[in-house]
C-alpha cells in the first residue's frame, strides 16, 4: 500500500531529485556522460512559486519516497486552455510491477481535471515501457527527436 499525494514544495522536490539520480542514470544512460545531471534550483523554484509545476509522490508505509510524477502545466497558445506535460515519472525498481504507476497516473489525471487542465502529455524514452501509456488510453501524437549539441 502506498500513500500517493500532491507534495508541490521544495522539500518534496529535493527528495524527488535525490531519487532522480537513479532515474537519470537508468533512463538517460545514453547521454549521461555528455549531459551531466545539474539541477537549476532557481528555475525549479520559479516553477513551484508560480504553480506551474505539480509534484505527485508515492511513499511506502515507512514514509520513504519510492516514486514521483512531475508535471509542468502551461497555457496552450492554440486553444487558450491549459495542458500538462509530464517532465519526470519514476518508480524505484524495487516497487515496479505492482500497479504503482497506474495509481499515480490516476491521481494526477483526477487532480488535473479538478483544476481545469484539458490534456496530459506523457513522454517515454525509447526502450522504456513505451507501450505502457497505451494501456491507460493514451495515444501517440508525435515523434520527438533529440540531438546532443555539446562538443565532445
Amino acid at each position: 500500500m502506498y500513500d500517493i499525494k500532491e507534495e508541490t514544495n521544495l522539500k518534496a522536490l529535493a527528495e524527488c531529485l535525490k531519487l532522480g539520480e537513479l532515474h537519470y542514470d537508468e533512463v538517460f544512460a545514453h547521454k549521461k556522460e555528455q549531459v551531466k545531471r545539474n539541477y537549476n534550483w532557481q528555475f525549479l523554484k520559479i516553477c513551484l512559486d508560480n504553480n506551474l509545476m505539480h509534484i505527485v509522490t508515492a511513499r511506502n508505509a515507512n514514509g520513504e519516497l519510492v516514486g514521483y510524477f512531475v508535471d509542468l502545466v502551461s497555457p496552450d497558445m492554440f486553444s487558450s486552455t491549459f495542458v500538462a506535460k509530464e517532465v519526470a515519472i519514476f518508480v524505484h525498481p524495487d516497487h515496479r510491477g505492482n500497479k504503482l504507476f497506474g495509481q499515480m497516473l490516476n491521481f494526477v489525471e483526477n487532480m488535473l481535471k479538478e483544476n481545469g487542465v484539458t490534456s496530459q502529455m506523457l513522454a517515454f524514452q525509447k526502450g522504456f515501457n513505451e507501450e505502457l501509456p497505451l494501456a491507460f488510453g493514451y495515444r501517440p501524437t508525435e515523434v520527438v527527436y533529440e540531438k546532443i549539441l555539446l562538443e565532445e
